[in-house]
């Protein structure tokens, strides 16, 4: 980062912001100009302006800045580095644009070579979200890569950028021709790489394909140093799968970013939030078609093997099957003939590959499930402590009960009853099953208290609480909805995201106490009462979207439609129209309020960043730690200000 020192371009973009923004340094050249750091005093907010020098602002150049500039002022999307506003001053063209505190994808690849199996699913997702929304707007990137990734310092977010290139539309495009290619060349589609002119979404989504497939192994599908035989290989050469590039790659990340890679734009996914949902899969459609056929076998196998046993058992104990011994010969042969499926399958992907599919969690399973078989974006984990242990005990509930239901068997045998009128109710087989009995029930109806609990203090409703016991763990569409992902951790994508709120303020009290003998106690203190109403703040957002959830009821909304349809009468249109419009506010009140809430997690996120910096450079660097230190007053500041106009506008509507 270079300050500005005697920048000629530096001082005429000064002129023409005027005092509206500050430039504050140079944060980098490129060939289409420069970027600056900026301030905008009055929204107190760093931005950055991207500035095309007047000996560049001529012919393809200045198209080209132009164009980038309307086609990202039409973008508003989280993961897209918004534009703010567009200026010209003579022949100097800039704009102003997000400041993203951070650093690209390539200075981060370059420093650690390849990013976590968890971290490269998310980059991946947020950049489907933010191509899908691109798509739908009819813009396509085509230049997809690295350098124009942007991660936030802070919540790691991946931000896309640098549209220069993109198309909108099918409009005319004025920078390439038939056969000229645009783009970068190691991230280029064949459609691309062979000079097509119309390339649609799908070449974005196989770009994005090459940034994963860097992202999860360290190294590009397809190296070179001639630009000629790396276009060669884009369009002819099948790359190396990553499953075999990476040990422990997990199947389904695996299989998207192969598919994402596919020569004909038919064979890749459809649509980029096809890809993203392929991610975080809520069924095997990101699977192979060899391991999408075993997906799951050995659960089926096994409960075939199960139902055969239990056939035998009953056949000697009651003599309903002659020859029991036969169950137990087909039980047997039907292990070894689905273990003998595997072999084709592992021959192509590998055994780990092949035995994850094969030991899958069955869509229906509800409770733990070993590591290794968990399908991707399982929650599990995240699961609060509470929802966890009654997952648990229902699950160990139904493997105790095929024991129990045996011993039965084995008891209620018709010869012994004959012999032994009193048996049931004598203690051999009252007191076993009273204490079985209640070795389920009494935990259960512990755990059940222990729920209800749970549940009144997040303000969640019981159909919430009951889903949340019942729902599969890897069903994103459930887990990543607004009042149910902060419980978990995550964000909606599906992503590991902030700490809930809970944990956050332990951590600030906890450095607040660390640090209560150092110069910057005060400091601390401050920033653990900060944390503390912050808490507060979210706790009453997390009442008000409780009740509002219990207020609009989406089904109802559906119902007032349905009836609006169906009559004429004017009286009675215009009480459903009018509590069609109270449902519609509630709605609004429901979307306003988790905005709300989400500002009071990150700024208590924030705050918790902030003085984990500063404990880490206060024995380091004092200039650093000062500059923090002002940085977290200023956060507390805010603090203050956000939760005393909250207290106001209660005072007001209670008034």
């Amino acid at each position: 980062m270079t300050l500005l020192g005697n920048d000629p371009s530096a001082a005429a973009l000064s002129q023409a912001l005027g005092t509206q923004y500050e430039l504050v340094r140079l944060l980098g050249k490129g060939g289409m100009g420069m970027v600056y750091l900026a301030r905008e005093p009055f929204l107190d907010r760093d931005v950055a302006v991207k500035v095309l020098p007047s000996d560049l602002a001529s012919g393809d150049a200045r198209e080209r800045f132009l164009r980038e500039a309307r086609t990202a002022a039409r973008l508003s999307h989280p993961n897209i580095v918004p534009l703010y506003t567009f200026g010209q001053a003579g022949d100097l063209l800039y704009y102003v644009m997000g400041y993203v505190d951070g650093e690209s994808l390539e200075t981060r690849l370059k420093r650690e070579g390849a990013l976590s199996f968890d971290e490269t699913r998310r980059v991946t997702t947020e950049l489907a979200s933010a191509l899908e929304y691109a798509h739908m707007q009819g813009v396509v990137h085509r230049d997809i890569k690295p350098d124009n990734v942007l991660l936030d310092r802070l919540s790691g977010r991946a931000m896309l950028t640098d549209f220069g290139v993109a198309r909108h539309g099918a409009t005319q495009d004025t920078l390439t021709q038939t056969g000229v290619i645009v783009g970068t060349p190691h991230y280029m589609s064949p459609e691309q790489a062979s000079g097509e002119r119309d390339v649609d979404g799908r070449s974005d989504i196989y770009s994005l394909g090459v940034v994963a497939y860097r992202m999860v192994t360290g190294r590009l599908p397809f190296e070179g140093t001639v630009l000629r035989d790396v276009l060669m290989q884009h369009a002819t050469r099948a790359p190396i799968p990553p499953s075999q590039m990476v040990a422990g790659l997990p199947i389904d990340l695996g299989a998207a970013i192969t598919r994402a890679l596919a020569k004909d734009p038919g064979e890749r996914w459809p649509s980029a939030r096809a890809m993203r949902d392929a991610l975080f899969p809520d069924s095997d459609e990101a699977l192979p078609d060899e391991l999408r056929a075993i997906s799951g076998g050995g659960v089926r196998l096994g409960a075939i093997s199960l139902a055969l046993g239990q056939l035998a058992l009953l056949g000697a104990i009651y003599g309903f099957v002659p020859r029991w011994e036969a169950l137990m010969v087909v039980a047997v042969l039907t292990s070894a003939i689905g273990a003998a499926s595997l072999i084709g399958p592992a021959r192509r992907f590998g055994w780990r590959a092949t035995l994850q599919a094969w030991f899958a969690q069955p869509m229906w399973w509800k409770t733990w499930w070993p590591r290794f078989g968990r399908r991707g974006g399982d929650v599990w984990d995240r699961l609060p402590t509470e929802i966890r242990s009654s997952r648990r005990l229902n699950g160990a509930v139904l493997l105790a009960a095929v024991p129990f239901f045996n011993f039965f068997l084995v008891a209620m045998r018709p010869s012994w009853l004959a012999a032994h009128p009193r048996f049931l109710l004598s203690g051999h087989m009252l007191w076993p099953s009273v204490a079985f009995l209640a070795a389920i029930y009494l935990p259960l109806a512990y755990s059940i208290v222990r729920i209800n609990r749970w549940r009144r203090v997040h303000g969640l409703t019981k159909s919430d609480t009951q889903r949340m016991l019942s729902e599969s763990t890897f069903s994103r569409h459930f887990w990543s909805r607004p009042h149910i992902a902060p419980l978990l951790g995550i964000d909606r994508a599906g992503q590991r995201g902030p700490q809930h709120p809970r944990d956050l303020v332990r951590e600030i009290e906890a450095f607040a106490a660390a640090g209560a003998a150092t110069e910057h106690a005060d400091l601390y203190g401050e920033a653990a009462e900060a944390a503390r109403g912050l808490a507060t703040a979210i706790v009453r957002s997390d009442e008000e979207l409780a009740q509002l959830s219990r207020d609009a009821d989406p089904t109802e909304q559906t119902r007032i439609k349905t009836s609006l349809a169906r009559t004429n009468e004017p009286e009675m249109r215009e009480l459903l129209e009018r509590q069609l419009q109270l449902l519609g506010e509630l709605e609004q009140r429901q979307v306003d309020a988790r905005a709300r809430r989400e500002r009071l997690v990150l700024q208590l996120r924030t705050l918790s960043l902030h003085l984990a910096a500063l404990r880490a450079q206060s024995a380091m660097d004092s200039a650093a730690a000062a500059e923090i230190t002002g940085r977290i007053h200023a956060i507390c500041r805010g603090i203050d200000y956000r939760l005393e106009a909250a207290r106001e506008s209660r005072e007001l509507l209670s008034s």
